[in-house]
């Protein structure tokens, strides 16, 4: 059975994820090409998949797990980002199982912003790329570069998605230094998107074609 690609996307938000991963899917024409959509997975499955997800990436499970738990006092925000972890880990084991190619616009790594950031922010000495190790694996992370100002504009035209508050524009800079770590740590699988350069067409047919070469 052939390999198949699993690419994830990083970036700030509002910084195009989401456009560049539904051209790039309309580009490669495969049928076969899964995008990251929670709605896939029933609740039961969702539940199961996790479960299994927890064996196999058992220690990248219990550090997060205990994450949660140790800072359950900030309890809306923490049950977003538990959601996503839950979510991203069940969708990682159903797409192993089904052998898809997956284009996912976010990620594990980019999900690990949040997590870095809440750790250093209590420890300065956290061990972050031990962490980023502990990952599942991927093909190609693609990292979505752009600037604040864009960013925060874009994310104002957005409906029942994520805007920026008086706190994340403030934490913008840190949270980007650390996203920029995790892109640095990634090393050879990284392809970088600037969006200061408005080169969209070449972009495209770059990651055409080092998407086949995977």
């Amino acid at each position: 059975m052939k390999k198949k690609f699993y690419i994830e996307f990083i970036g700030m938000p509002a910084s195009g994820k989401s456009f560049y991963k539904n051209q790039i899917s309309k580009i490669l024409r495969k049928k076969e090409i899964i995008t990251n959509d929670y709605k896939d997975l029933s609740r039961m499955n969702k539940l199961m998949f996790f479960f299994i997800f927890i064996i196999k990436y058992f220690k990248l499970s219990i550090i997060n797990l205990s994450f949660f738990y140790n800072n359950y006092s900030n309890k809306k925000e923490l049950s977003k980002h538990f959601y996503y972890f839950k979510n991203e880990a069940a969708l990682r084991i159903y797409h192993e199982i089904k052998n898809q190619n997956v284009i996912n616009s976010e990620g594990f790594r980019h999900r690990s912003i949040y997590f870095i950031y809440e750790n250093l922010k209590k420890n300065k000495k956290f061990q972050y790329k031990k962490y980023l190790q502990l990952l599942p694996k991927i093909d190609l992370l693609i990292y979505v570069r752009s600037n604040k100002k864009k960013n925060i504009q874009r994310s104002k035209k957005r409906k029942n998605a994520f805007k920026y508050n008086i706190k994340e524009i403030k934490n913008y800079e840190y949270k980007e230094k650390i996203l920029e770590s995790i892109v640095e740590e990634t090393k050879k699988k990284i392809y970088t998107i600037d969006l200061k350069q408005n080169r969209t067409t070449e972009n495209l047919n770059r990651l055409k074609k080092i998407i086949k070469k995977i």
